[in-house]
């Protein structure tokens, strides 16, 4: 008799044990125990240790839940996975409110309040995201052929897209998403060492487009040392259809030789070892189709270091954009910054300056350049963090009057959730 109650014993706590929803284990083994407590297979001491036991690994179960549920909300949002794994959704958000003096003018505004959703579907390899921008662009519409502004922001798209995973060394991602070219371009805005990106991105960067990408990572044994993206997009920008005969091509290739570095800036958690990344990209625009046909195109390098707390991040661009008639415009840019946390992972001081000369770019030759000057306090990493940045910036259009040329500052808090 014994050593039959022993066997049931063992059976309940196993089917215990085994039952992975938080609800279902408990409710399933007390009616288990139920049952053969009353055919007289339990004792009452057995049938009470066994509801003893059922007790706490319903506790536990919870607690484990718990603790999942920190972990995921610690890496940028809370997440949520179906007991057979095939599918799972992480929801998180970013607010940027910041502060702006320029030209004589103070400007508060809400930069970002952006809300996404990410996870897998079906199979594990098979990931998606969609990020929206509730605080988007002012509104504009055409009245009569001519062009009204609005005052109101609309909530915008970012990302919609869909990631197949292969291999590692063989990914495809279709859907609206960011145009790989320039590493501080594809670096989230988020992560960014200073308050915006450079004044380069506005020239030589692609922003976000509909397309589709090949992209993979490794070489030989490891998977980290190199990076590679090959991608067709409508050229048009997000949110756009292809109003012309033409695509937008771009490939990027990038070496990480003593490990795989990630697209973020400041050395947030003090690497120990060298970092390095070097890399180099290209981008076509067929035949734009619009008042000047011709390919319009550009080649870039970038490089960055992050060692013991210092960041370095080095990009060098040439463009060209076809002109009929007349020659074609022309435009070289470049950008060098580095910052280093005086108190590790908290305080960080930062420099950067930045230029773009463009060449028969209207009636006058037009440039970019910014000087400036960060300070960052970083409470939890990027997740919560305020910068202050300050330094002189030019914009000369060449062809218009009301060219910028003076002092900016710029605070911004950020919290990501």
């Amino acid at each position: 008799m014994r050593t039959m109650r022993g066997v049931w014993v063992t059976c309940v706590l196993l089917f215990a044990a085994g039952v992975r929803a938080q609800e279902a284990t408990p409710t399933v083994a007390e009616r288990l125990i139920d049952v053969l407590t009353a055919n007289g297979t339990l004792d009452t001491e057995d049938s009470v240790t066994l509801r003893l036991i059922a007790d706490a690994r319903r506790r536990a179960a919870r607690l484990d839940e718990s603790v999942d549920e920190l972990v995921a909300r610690s890496g940028g949002g809370a997440r949520w996975t179906t007991t057979d794994e095939r599918f799972s959704l992480r929801i998180g958000g970013r607010i940027m409110l910041r502060f702006s003096h320029e030209d004589r003018t103070p400007d508060f505004s809400t930069r970002a309040a952006r809300i996404r959703f990410d996870g897998h579907a079906f199979e594990s390899w098979l990931t998606y995201r969609l990020q929206l921008n509730l605080a988007g662009d002012e509104a504009k519409t055409t009245v009569s052929g001519a062009t009204v502004s609005s005052s109101n922001e609309l909530a915008e798209t970012k990302d919609a897209y869909v990631d197949a995973a292969f291999a590692t060394s063989l990914n495809l991602r279709a859907g609206q998403f960011k145009v790989p070219y320039s590493r501080q371009a594809i670096t989230g805005q988020a992560r960014m060492q200073f308050v915006d990106r450079a004044v380069t991105n506005q020239v030589f960067g692609r922003g976000r487009d509909v397309g589709m990408m090949l992209h993979g990572t490794g070489l030989g044994d490891r998977d980290d040392i190199l990076e590679w993206r090959l991608a067709a997009f409508d050229g048009e920008g997000e949110n756009r259809t292809n109003d012309d005969a033409g695509l937008l091509w771009v490939g990027r290739v990038a070496a990480h030789p003593f490990g795989a570095v990630a697209y973020r800036e400041s050395d947030v958690g003090q690497s120990d070892s060298v970092r390095l990344a070097i890399a180099a990209n290209a981008w076509v625009h067929q035949d734009d189709g619009h008042a000047n046909a011709g390919d319009d195109w550009a080649v870039g390098v970038d490089a960055a270091l992050r060692w013991r707390g210092l960041f370095i991040l080095g990009e060098l661009h040439w463009r060209e954009d076809a002109r009929a008639p007349g020659p074609d415009a022309e435009a070289l840019g470049w950008l060098v910054q580095l910052g280093w946390f005086v108190v590790p992972d908290t305080l960080e001081l930062g420099v950067r300056t930045a230029h773009v000369d463009w060449d028969h770019n209207g009636d006058g030759d037009a440039a970019l350049r910014e000087y400036l000057f960060v300070v960052g306090w970083f409470s939890h990493a990027h997740d919560l963090k305020v910068q202050v940045d300050f330094g002189h910036v030019e914009e000369h259009a060449g062809d218009r009057d009301d060219n910028v040329d003076g002092w900016r500052l710029r605070v911004q808090l950020q919290l990501i959730l």
